[in-house]
């Protein structure tokens, strides 16, 4: 349904059709793709999981998602196809298919990155780079995860030390026969999981300067005991006073997972 919305966008768009028509196919397109982000968070066990994601233009490129698979694991992703708007979420929209075909056939954590990595090479559209982290928890606190070029998630102990998930592969799309490894580690109480897109570290001020990854780590680690909302809330508001520019220049989204 995404994809038949955002070719008729273009389409509109190349026949020069009447802006008010434009504007509702966009819109059109703009509650398709936000139909595809979780509305309801679940609450697996003693995690608790917020997120936020903000396009740059009317869709974006960005997607996340909270999936329980069972009463013991649930699974985290999230993604970032490389640009915005139209042709950035009609890549979005295969990671979304993807994920679901992979899922319904219980692939291995691996296998399933190696799946939309095919996925995505097989693309026609112009946009075939996408960056995903995919991560698999029980409720013992196990995390298993590959990172296909992805900014590295921040996993934050209760003493404020900093492990960085960076064991994977490759970004999605350009080499078809990429293999991919998994990272494993473990959450303890208290422990939280930070995973961003690079429209967060790479928001910048007037002078170019970016957040960076650096203020980031230290943002969470003073909001290291408040609750992932209150922190997803916090830290977009230390981003857009750092970075003022409204709608942003890239597509921002951030998840935030506490035990």
């Amino acid at each position: 349904e995404l994809h038949r919305t955002l070719n008729i966008v273009r389409l509109a768009v190349n026949q020069k059709l009447r802006e008010e028509r434009i504007v509702a196919i966009m819109e059109d397109a703009r509650q398709i793709q936000n139909s595809i982000l979780p509305r309801h968070l679940p609450k697996p066990g003693d995690f608790e999981i917020a997120a936020r994601s903000v396009a740059a233009e009317f869709v974006g490129g960005d997607f996340y998602d909270v999936i329980v698979l069972d009463n013991e694991i649930f699974d985290v992703v999230i993604a970032d196809a490389a640009g915005h708007g139209l042709p950035a979420a009609l890549q979005v929209s295969d990671v979304f298919t993807g994920l679901r075909m992979a899922q319904s056939r219980e692939f291995k954590l691996y296998r399933t990155v190696q799946r939309l990595n095919e996925i995505i090479h097989r693309s026609r559209l112009a946009t075939k780079f996408v960056s995903l982290v995919l991560m698999e928890i029980d409720l013992k606190g196990t995390v298993i995860y590959c990172n296909a070029g992805h900014p590295r998630p921040i996993l934050m102990r209760t003493d404020g030390s900093v492990e960085r998930l960076d064991q994977g592969g490759p970004i999605l799309g350009p080499v078809p026969n990429a293999s991919y490894s998994i990272g494993v580690q473990c959450m303890g109480p208290g422990d939280l999981i930070v995973l961003f897109t690079d429209g967060v570290n790479e928001a910048s001020a007037d002078d170019d300067e970016e957040y960076g990854h650096e203020r980031l780590i230290h943002a969470v680690r003073t909001l290291l005991h408040r609750d992932p909302p209150d922190i997803v809330y916090r830290i977009y508001t230390y981003v857009a006073k750092f970075s003022p520019n409204s709608p942003p220049d890239d597509d921002q989204t951030l998840v935030v997972i506490k035990r």
